[in-house]
């Protein structure tokens, strides 16, 4: 169904995706249900038993204990060196970037003199600015880090856009119709910068200056 539905509104399915669709395809119950409603008549109906149940079996072992390693070996799932030390670099900007936070809200209430929040502040927003030239240099250098990070923002936009739709319908504000026609747009953006992960991972890797750029093409406009 997934394939059929895909092929009718003409989306492409990433390569790696279709490996795994075609190893963790485990049509085991089909098999089972289709051979026990076979007549207790029919004369090979042990045998097709029999060698339902030895299918059932290698798809619930053989499949099922290697689909992680496939998914791994294709590169789907995994965390390589690089994205270890890219994370790190992220949680000690968020770090950072927390402690400018409460600077702020403490010159807020006075706690602290301006000028010794500026001074704070400037050690820490340097420290910052740090992290981020090692990080686009990691980038440069393993382009899928953001591809991955682009993914996984584009679908935390797609949920948070899909919420205000339904709170929005929910209210009355808009109609049925208008919900479900932006819902199903906000669905073949995310679509859409899932299959175009890998031509911008190509694109950064041939022009790693893109990465300075202000912007980089999605395909969100209207």
């Amino acid at each position: 169904r997934f394939w059929a539905n895909a092929r009718q509104k003409q989306e492409i399915i990433p390569l790696k995706w279709a490996h795994v669709l075609f190893w963790g395809g485990l049509k085991g119950a089909v098999s089972m249900a289709l051979v026990l409603s076979l007549p207790p008549s029919l004369e090979s109906r042990e045998l097709l038993t029999v060698m339902a149940f030895g299918y059932v079996l290698f798809s619930l072992v053989i499949q099922g204990l290697t689909v992680k390693p496939v998914l791994k070996w294709i590169g789907l799932t995994g965390r390589t060196k690089a994205r270890h030390n890219y994370e790190r670099l992220v949680a000690h900007t968020a770090i950072e970037q927390g402690k400018i936070d409460a600077i702020d809200r403490m010159e807020a209430n006075h706690l602290i003199t301006h000028s010794f929040a500026g001074h704070l502040k400037h050690i820490l927003r340097e420290r910052i600015e740090e992290d981020q030239k090692k990080m686009t240099d990691m980038v440069r250098e393993e382009p899928s880090l953001v591809s991955s990070n682009m993914r996984r923002i584009n679908n935390e936009m797609g949920s948070s856009a899909k919420q205000a739709l339904r709170r929005l319908g929910q209210q009355g504000t808009i109609s049925e119709e208008i919900m479900e026609e932006f819902i199903n747009k906000v669905d073949q953006q995310v679509l859409y910068i899932m299959e175009s992960g890998e031509n911008i991972r190509a694109e950064l890797k041939d022009n790693p200056d893109l990465l300075l750029q202000d912007r980089i093409d999605l395909g969100l406009e209207e």
